[in-house]
């Protein structure tokens, strides 16, 4: 658990939008995990206080950061229009820039039609295997695979870059269905 914790904090330090969608779909597996290996006991509750700190710290130098190196500049774009003109109602938090079919076109300009259809076939199969063979882990993956892509198309800043965190779990769907696929034909002979 705390080298989730860490992990995710910094993920945070390099790009705080970007690290909170994938956060916001690893966390209820994250729960899951921490529920399944809790104990009741005061050192377990002292373990999770400072995991749960390091977090806050690590993901909140972002913005220390920032503000340092960035000043007035950073607050407006950060603060200012990201954060509080989309509490305030002034800036929609969902569906803007290029709208929300923005990621699948870069992906398909970008990467190729060839490369868009074996990821999405290999995450729609990873999906269904880790269904139906009950698979936790495979299911993590499938799960910020695609939890990422959609919250990404429906939050507003049309980054290019925020993508790239989504290519490794692709691939990860990617190899897994291929290892699938290389058993079945085994199995057939």
């Amino acid at each position: 658990m705390r080298w989730i914790a860490v992990c995710l904090g910094l993920s945070f330090v390099f790009k705080s939008m970007a690290a909170a969608i994938p956060t916001l779909l690893l966390l209820p597996w994250w729960l899951l995990a921490a529920r399944r290996h809790y104990r009741a006991d005061s050192a377990t509750k002292r373990r999770i206080a400072i995991d749960i700190a390091l977090f806050l710290i690590l993901a909140s130098s972002y913005f220390g950061l920032g503000l340092i190196m960035g000043g007035q500049r950073f607050w407006d774009e950060h603060i200012g229009a990201m954060l509080l003109d989309r509490a305030s109602g002034e800036l929609s938090p969902l569906i803007g820039i290029g709208g929300p079919g923005a990621y699948l076109r870069h992906m398909t300009t970008y990467d190729g039609l060839l490369y868009c259809a074996i990821a999405g076939v290999s995450v729609i199969a990873s999906g269904a295997l880790a269904w139906k063979k009950r698979d936790l882990a495979l299911g993590v993956v499938v799960t910020y695979a695609i939890g990422s892509l959609v919250l990404l198309s429906l939050v507003s800043t049309r980054l290019p870059h925020y993508l790239l965190a989504i290519y490794p779990a692709i691939g990860l769907c990617a190899a897994f269905a291929a290892y699938h696929a290389s058993e079945r034909l085994a199995e057939s002979g």
